[in-house]
């Protein structure tokens, strides 16, 4: 595989004996989630290459000289670890992508109910939220990411709430199928996420819309896009600032 490609692994993920059981059993445990935990494995089978100190530091995954960190939210949190590792390590920043979700309920009884299907569908391009987060790093020679896209199955129970807070708690997420890779290294690897529809000129607003982003997100990718001197901003309609791809790069 060359770096940059859009990679389809061949291997599905391994199939996980009575997931509802396992649901039950991780209600009010404190463990690592088994969506981190398998995408680990999924990378490096390797056991001895797992949860590896490196100074005051634990990776996920150390692996030939090269660390590998599975990252499921904000990159924030990674800022002053990879600015201490980066200097001496190549490391990879995964972040997990999900793409189609089934969800199963369990009720206040501990009954199954019928699993349904979530409508939301991640975005690939929402990475660059995160990569916002740890802008002053981008372009670092020994960093580059991976966005993993994986479909799951969630556990869910319903719980008695107070306003204003979801009627339930995920108790975890099951990965399974074949997951679909992208690898951002270049440039082109970052243009290649756009969307195809995009056209020059064009304003967050219709940025926003066409890549299927909410407004915090579109954002996020506008600011990471201009770092990377992907996308230039050329100037504003009313109070809109209007913006270029920089089909070069």
């Amino acid at each position: 595989m060359k770096t940059g490609d859009k990679m389809v692994n061949s291997a599905p993920f391994s199939s996980l004996s009575d997931k509802s059981a396992s649901a039950y059993n991780s209600i009010g445990t404190e463990r690592e989630k088994t969506l981190h935990r398998t995408i680990k494995y999924y990378l490096c089978s390797d056991e001895t290459t797992h949860e590896f100190k490196i100074g005051n530091y634990i990776v996920d995954i150390f692996h030939d000289g090269a660390i590998i960190e599975i990252q499921t939210g904000s990159f924030l949190p990674l800022k002053n670890k990879l600015t201490a590792l980066l200097p001496k390590y190549h490391v990879t920043v995964v972040y997990p992508v999900i793409n189609r979700k089934t969800i199963y309920l369990i009720d206040e009884m501990g009954v199954l109910l019928p699993k349904r299907s979530s409508p939301k569908k991640g975005q690939p391009l929402a990475i660059g939220q995160q990569l916002a987060q740890i802008r002053d790093l981008l372009g670092h020679p020994n960093l580059d990411f991976i966005i993993f896209i994986v479909d799951v199955d969630e556990y869910r129970t319903k719980t008695i709430v107070a306003s204003k807070r979801k009627p339930y708690d995920r108790i975890d997420q099951y990965p399974k199928g074949i997951p679909t890779i992208y690898y951002l290294k270049t440039n082109k690897d970052y243009l290649d996420l756009l969307p195809k529809e995009l056209t020059n000129p064009f304003t967050k607003e219709i940025f926003q819309k066409i890549a299927h982003l909410k407004p915090s997100a579109a954002t996020g990718v506008l600011l990471t896009y201009r770092i990377l001197g992907i996308i230039v901003q050329t100037g504003k309609i009313g109070r809109a600032f209007v913006y270029e791809v920089v089909k070069n790069k």
